[in-house]
């Protein structure tokens, strides 16, 4: 067998040579999980080359750990940007895409594009606001939706209704919105949204609804929070800032609900219903006091409009007021 000269190459003699006897020239075979079983000298083979791992996208979970991430790859918009947006400021803090953020315009086709990149500049305008309170971070989307827990399943629905039934509200009469309900009804008991309508007194039958001689405006306008993940809209002004400032008064509601009405009672214990540290409507138009009404809700909803923007008047009420709600605004969301 020594002098087998098959043998002496180890069976491969296309690749190996051995003219002494003594070593085979030439080239190994590769390592084989056969051939390294069986003891025969073989050419190690080169592992594949692994690239390392991509750092993952910058997902709640990652940065709550504050690990190392990239930003999700989602476009730009007009408004983008960070930190603590100013007054008339998009303060959009990066994507305005409702996707991301949880929100769903409903009924499909309902909402016009001026007024949903309104709605979404007040959006993402809270959500850069809350990822900027220490604690909380983030990018904007992901802060607005860890504030108001908004899941894939549970998301926040912004809907349009042109004839919203609590979107009435005749601001001479100042009526409930129960009252307004049973005004507002047609001589066949049907809801009406006209203005003016006229309202009718119903007599037990046969008698028919009698016309009085009240009339009231019964036309739906601006918006009504249902809760926390509910908010239905009859109108919203073509004006970006106007608009989105709605957006934000509403979301100021939905916020009170979400922290079960504690925002609204504590700032009433702290300023009852003082609107002087607000900044002020220009020439009458509802821009950053979007309800004027003097009712401990509406002044949250506005206060918290004013928080989103730092919009503050430069008066003894505004000077206490700006500090006090950024140090709530934090101890509230973060449970400091």
């Amino acid at each position: 067998m020594s002098f087998n000269s098959w043998l002496y190459v180890y069976a491969n003699p296309i690749n190996l040579t051995d003219p002494s006897g003594m070593t085979p020239q030439g080239s190994l075979p590769p390592c084989s999980p056969m051939i390294m079983q069986a003891g025969i000298p073989c050419q190690p083979t080169t592992p594949p080359f692994t690239p390392p791992l991509p750092l993952p996208y910058c997902l709640p979970i990652v940065v709550n750990q504050g690990l190392p991430c990239i930003p999700l790859p989602c476009p730009s918009l007009p408004g983008a940007g960070g930190g603590t947006p100013a007054p008339g400021n998009g303060g959009g803090g990066g994507s305005q895409d409702p996707v991301l953020f949880g929100i769903d315009f409903t009924p499909e086709g309902a909402w016009t594009a001026i007024h949903k990149n309104n709605a979404m500049a007040g959006v993402a305008a809270l959500g850069a606001r809350f990822a900027a309170i220490p604690g909380i971070g983030g990018t904007a989307w992901s802060a607005f939706r860890n504030v108001f827990g908004i899941t894939d399943t549970d998301k926040m629905k912004f809907e349009w209704n042109v004839l919203c039934e609590n979107c009435r509200g005749d601001k001479d009469k100042n009526y409930t919105q129960a009252i307004m309900y049973e005004k507002c009804k047609n001589a066949d008991g049907t809801q009406g949204f006209d203005d003016p309508h006229t309202v009718y007194e119903f007599r037990p039958p046969p008698k028919k609804a009698k016309p009085t001689s009240e009339t009231l405006n019964c036309k739906p306008g601006g918006a009504y929070t249902h809760n926390s993940h509910w908010i239905e809209f009859a109108t919203m002004s073509d004006d970006p800032v106007i608009g989105r400032n709605h957006a934000v008064h509403e979301l100021g509601h939905a916020f009170n609900g979400r922290f079960s009405g504690n925002p609204v009672t504590g700032l009433y214990s702290a300023f009852g219903t003082d609107r002087s540290g607000l900044c002020p409507n220009e020439n009458g138009v509802l821009k950053w006091q979007q309800n004027t009404a003097d009712t401990q809700g509406e002044v949250w909803a506005d206060t918290f409009l004013a928080w989103t923007f730092s919009c503050y008047t430069d008066s003894p009420t505004g000077r206490d007021l700006q500090p006090w709600m950024e140090d709530y605004m934090a101890g509230l969301i973060t449970g400091g």
